[in-house]
């Protein structure tokens, strides 16, 4: 049978750039390193995890490469993390036939510009502090946030595209 999960709060769902899409649990278990019952609030990404294992590990990365991603087990811990400078912005981005999509994150504000073949980006912005289920647009409310955001998030893909993704 076709089972269809229940995203609660969240609008749509897999394979989009809602939060319904791109916002899941993240749990950790290490013993002895990170207190049990810990819950933190703090946002982190998935290529966090990536610099979090080197972190953990010991590992260093080869010369000449760089993570995008900070070690979250400090964060987790309780511990201030020196590399966390400010508040960051998150960036996603799909091109799937029939749906592309991108999305810029920095603290409680969400940028989602999505359309597809034939038709416009339609640009957005949600306050996700006071609107998880991103119900109301407030793009016209804050032009100059809404184009902050899309300028951090075109300086991403264009890095992005410098880097050869």
């Amino acid at each position: 049978g076709t089972e269809i999960s229940n995203n609660g709060q969240f609008t749509h769902g897999f394979a989009t750039l809602w939060e319904g899409g791109i916002r899941v649990p993240c749990i950790i278990r290490w013993p002895g390193q990170v207190p049990p019952a810990t819950t933190c609030e703090q946002p982190v990404i998935g290529v966090d995890l990536t610099a979090s294992i080197l972190s953990a590990t010991n590992t260093s990365l080869p010369a000449g490469r760089s993570l995008d991603g900070v070690d979250v087990f400090p964060m987790i811990s309780g511990i201030p993390n020196p590399e966390e400078r400010g508040e960051r912005t998150f960036f996603w981005r799909i091109n799937f036939p029939g749906r592309q999509q991108s999305a810029a994150r920095k603290g409680r504000w969400k940028y989602l510009a999505d359309g597809g073949p034939g038709f416009a980006q339609t640009r957005m912005l949600f306050d996700l502090e006071n609107d998880v289920g991103e119900q109301h647009n407030l793009a016209y409310q804050c032009p100059e946030l809404l184009n902050e955001l899309e300028q951090e998030l075109a300086a991403w893909n264009a890095d992005i595209a410098a880097d050869g993704a």
